[in-house]
């Protein structure tokens, strides 16, 4: 108790001395010097440090703000004068991080005098805050210590201070080349790290090109790859020629792979009109990565060079040529169409299958006819094939491959066109597919129909619709109602979706066209459908009042569900009640803005209820326990739970409040009457999933 009361006197001395420094400051009632004063000791506390430092840490960060120079520099000399031993090891290594973020010229010698310190954490404190001064003095010092000192990890670390500084002319006179020939590998590769980011590419390279002939290993690769970026340098200050030579120089055997591959890189970008050639010589050899260096760089050539290349395919080996045209095809440049065109002659089946795909980025609408007799062929070639005639933007693609399905005979090859119109979003191709929406194959009357549900507007609904009404097979005229109901779904106004529809329903003058658009009317919904609906349901003629019964179980919502239970508890036959019910269970646990509004929830528990009776068979009763779990109340689990007592639904009683149980909402207010029926679960219920989670649900807390 009393270590508790110590403590708690010491968080309020510690809060009042927080208070005290900051008003001072805030008041300027105290001199800087003398709160430096008062702070510096507990920056090196063992304990208790943190507050000390961050409140010095605050005056740093006001100090460093624009405007307030003379403060800076004057916090900055306090810290500077105390960075010597006497001082805390903890408070110098702090107060060389706030020199830093905001050190300049005035501090400079006496960081340079720590970097001698006994204690390594000092010495790096000291490079970070050299490495961060502006100050052009900083660079000589580091550069300075570099060349003096005998600890090899301190060079590494200057080293790298000198390369982070970025101060070109001081950086090459502060290193000079002796230390790229230090015994210590891991000292040279620093250094020539560093001299990768002098930016005075010609005096580098005069440094750099004798140590890296005699460098090895790391050494040589960190010098090599200097001299890499000397060249980018070079480059980018328009020196084509002296760049291009570097990068010859570094394509050698002798150079690591990564080396040889960007300074390939390289000759590519200073090659211009030889650009070309190189590629292919590249992609005629065996050398992988060089293969996908130059294939890389087909991206980067002009229209001319693409040309050659393309003419160049026939003399490649198969490897070569395959990487060549997938490079083609990503491009997608037209020039590269006579080229490609050749290859697609070669026989080799791999470089055939590339040569398709290439044509899907380069090809025109001339090229659709070769496309679509290779599809046919079928094997590699013909699946490349069409995946091309899928994926061209070809202006005038679309137009030759109707053409093509007109004048194609074959059923199969016929229903394979109009399924990669439907895949091009072909919506140029509807007037076709109306026609092939009525062909005497099934096949590519299904195809056709689906495609339409997909590509077709408003003003095709009704010609889709006249080609249903030809339509004998109720599986055909089903996918048919499905497709009319996706283009009406389109319509972004919902209560003109079904406009289309009735306006044919009130026009057409044949009771049997009538009667086929109710189930169609239903697929849609909205007010003016199930009036329609409501009106043939009264019809005595049996194919009407079926297909009103077969509108109101194709509804998309709930509304209609008062008319199911009406329809279940009145339907002429006992397949139509069975149908009504199932329908009733499927939209009354369809999600709607109103699924979480407690009283359209009772309202659905009510119509559940109502719904039991109703069903005389045990899938039917089970069916509306299943969909009970949608509907999250309280009351749902009164419903539910006696029927758990009942066997033959016992178990399905069981999911369903389990389901119910999930809902920690719902469960942890009325958790007498959810562990009740959870303890039922538990020693009834045949599925061991569910028993662990009733008792997961009871448990959890």
């Amino acid at each position: 108790m009393r270590s508790v009361r110590l403590a708690v006197i010491f968080s309020i001395a510690v809060m009042l001395d927080v208070a005290v420094v900051r008003a001072a400051d805030d008041k300027q009632e105290k001199p800087l010097k003398e709160t430096f004063k008062q702070l510096l000791p507990g920056m090196g506390a063992k304990r208790g440090f943190e507050v000390p430092q961050q409140q010095w840490q605050e005056l740093c960060f006001k100090a460093g703000a624009p405007g307030n120079e003379a403060r800076r520099a004057e916090v900055c000399r306090l810290m500077a004068e105390k960075l010597v031993p006497g001082t805390p090891l903890g408070a110098r290594i702090w107060l060389l991080k706030q020199l830093e973020r905001i050190g300049r010229e005035e501090c400079v010698e006496a960081v340079a005098k720590t970097l001698d310190d006994q204690d390594p954490l000092v010495r790096d404190a000291a490079v970070a805050a050299l490495a961060n001064n502006p100050a052009p003095t900083a660079t000589a010092i580091l550069g300075a210590k570099l060349r003096s000192t005998a600890d090899n990890k301190l060079k590494v670390a200057l080293a790298g201070a000198l390369q982070f500084r970025a101060d070109w002319t001081a950086t090459c006179q502060a290193l000079g080349g002796q230390l790229l020939s230090d015994s210590d590998p891991a000292v040279a590769a620093a250094v020539a790290r560093a001299f990768g980011r002098v930016n005075s590419p010609q005096v580098v390279l005069r440094v750099l090109a004798d140590a890296r002939l005699k460098a090895q290993g790391e050494v040589r690769f960190r010098i090599s790859d200097a001299c890499l970026q000397c060249a980018d340098r070079t480059l980018k200050q328009g020196m084509v020629r002296e760049a291009a030579a570097i990068y010859k120089e570094l394509n050698t055997p002798q150079e690591p792979r990564s080396i040889r591959m960007a300074a390939l890189k390289g000759m590519l970008n200073t090659a211009g009109d030889r650009a070309a050639t190189m590629i292919l010589d590249a992609l005629a050899g065996d050398d992988a990565d060089a293969r996908s260096v130059a294939v890389g760089h087909v991206a980067a050539m002009k229209g001319q060079d693409v040309e050659s290349l393309a003419a160049g395919l026939a003399k490649l080996p198969p490897a070569g040529q395959i990487a060549l045209l997938s490079a083609l095809d990503w491009r997608r440049d037209k020039a590269a169409l006579p080229g490609v065109l050749a290859a697609t002659k070669i026989t080799d089946e791999k470089v055939n299958s590339a040569a398709m795909r290439a044509l899907g980025g380069v090809g025109d609408a001339s090229v659709v006819p070769l496309l679509a007799e290779t599809m046919f062929k079928g094997g590699d070639p013909g699946s490349a094939a069409r995946e091309s005639l899928e994926t061209m933007f070809a202006d005038g693609a679309d137009a030759k491959l109707v053409e093509i399905v007109q004048s194609t005979k074959n059923p199969g090859q016929r229903g394979q066109l109009i399924e990669i119109l439907d895949r091009r979003r072909a919506q140029a191709a509807v007037p076709a597919l109306l026609k092939e929406a009525r062909h005497e194959n099934a096949d590519i009357r299904r195809r056709a129909m689906a495609a339409l549900g997909r590509l077709a507007s408003e003003r095709d609904v009704q010609d889709i619709v006249f080609a249903m009404f030809g339509l004998k097979d109720p599986g055909e005229r089903d996918e048919a109602e499905k497709a009319i109901t996706a283009v009406c779904n389109r319509i972004p106004d919902e209560e003109r979706r079904a406009e289309p529809v009735l306006e044919l329903h009130q026009r057409l003058a044949s009771w049997q066209s009538t009667t086929a658009l109710l189930p169609v009317l239903g697929r849609i919904g909205g007010a003016k459908s199930l009036e329609a609906v409501r009106i043939a349901l009264g019809s005595r003629d049996a194919a009407r009042y079926d297909a009103a019964v077969r509108a109101l179980c194709n509804w998309p919502d709930m509304t209609v569900a008062d008319d199911l239970l009406k329809l279940a508890a009145g339907a002429k036959t006992e397949e139509q009640r069975q149908r009504s019910l199932r329908a009733f269970t499927r939209v009354i646990s369809v999600r709607d803005e109103w699924f979480n509004d407690p009283k359209v929830t009772l309202e659905k528990l009510a119509l559940l209820k109502r719904a039991m009776p109703l069903a005389g068979r045990d899938e039917d009763r089970g069916l509306i326990l299943q969909r009970a779990a949608a509907v999250r109340h309280v009351e749902t689990l009164r419903f539910v739970a006696p029927y758990l007592d009942k066997p033959e639904l016992a178990q399905q009683a069981c999911r369903t409040v389990v389901e119910l149980a999930h809902h920690r909402e719902l469960r942890d207010p009325n958790k007498a009457e959810f562990d009740k029926a959870l303890d039922k679960v538990i020693q009834i219920c045949k599925d061991r999933s569910l028993v662990e989670r009733a008792k997961g649900y009871k448990t959890e807390r």
